[in-house]
This record gives structure tokens, C-alpha cells and sequence, in this order.
């Protein structure tokens, strides 16, 4: 059970990092508009 919950954490982390990064890299686009 642990190895699951890890796996869908990291999964979870690596989606969740990737939105940020995509939401703050449209932001600083239209900021520097």
C-alpha cells in the first residue's frame, strides 16, 4: 500500500508542478505585456 500511495503522490506532485509552472509562465507573459 505505501508503494502505491507513494507512486500516486509523486504522480500527483509531478501534475500538479507542471500546472503551476504553466499558470506562473502565462502569467509573467501577460505581466510583461
Amino acid at each position: 500500500m505505501d508503494e502505491i500511495r507513494s507512486f500516486i503522490l509523486s504522480v500527483a506532485a509531478g501534475v500538479v508542478a507542471e500546472y503551476i509552472y504553466k499558470w506562473l509562465g502565462g502569467w509573467f507573459k501577460a505581466g510583461k505585456h
